[in-house]
């Protein structure tokens, strides 16, 4: 029996031995088929994670998702707004668009003539932006705002002088008040008389 018990025991000391030399591939061959079989690993589902609280990150929105910009004929740029809600300048970047056609990528001009006043606005010149659609579109979450670009409507003139010189006057001259309160008069004395 004494035997018995020294053979048991050298068959332990061998078994931890050879366990602790193996341990590392063993853990990595259990953390393999974990993450087969479960398609996670082992990582997200410990106990370490659920302590971390994070904040969900912010969804930008437009109030309107269609805009029309009125711009007078007589200006040289058009200010084309862009007015993002929940706009994060750490995760989010405003692209626009001519049509379907990139002008700005974040704070980069694609093409030259389309500039950018502020994060939000893009100055476009007046002959490149009436009659065009645009619009702004906040990545990564794809939200997009469609812009017009009209002229605005021209106001009525007011009427011209009359070109024609005061003694070649086709219509006749008006008649004040006394001047017709006396013609008044004596058209009745006249009328009196006869």
């Amino acid at each position: 029996m004494w035997r018995m018990t020294h053979l048991l025991l050298l068959a332990l000391s061998l078994g931890s031995l050879w366990m602790s030399a193996h341990a590392e591939e063993m853990s990595s061959d259990y953390e393999n088929e974990n993450e087969n079989d479960y398609g996670e690993d082992d990582s997200a589902r410990s106990p370490g994670n659920l302590a971390k609280s994070t904040a969900a990150p912010l969804v930008p929105f437009f109030n309107q998702k269609a805009g029309v910009v009125h711009v007078d004929a007589s200006a040289s740029n058009v200010k084309i707004d862009c007015p993002v809600k929940n706009y994060d300048a750490k995760h989010h970047v405003i692209l626009w668009y001519r049509e379907e056609t990139l002008v700005v990528n974040g704070n980069q001009s694609v093409i030259d003539i389309y500039k950018l006043d502020s994060p939000f606005v893009l100055l476009a010149p007046l002959a490149n932006a009436t009659g065009h659609s645009f619009h702004c579109e906040v990545l990564p979450s794809g939200v997009r705002r469609d812009i017009s670009v009209k002229l605005a409507p021209t106001p009525p003139s007011p009427p011209q002088p009359n070109a024609t010189p005061a003694g070649h006057s086709s219509a006749p001259p008006a008649l004040s008040w006394p001047t017709a309160l006396k013609c008044l008069i004596l058209s009745i004395l006249i009328r009196a008389h006869f």
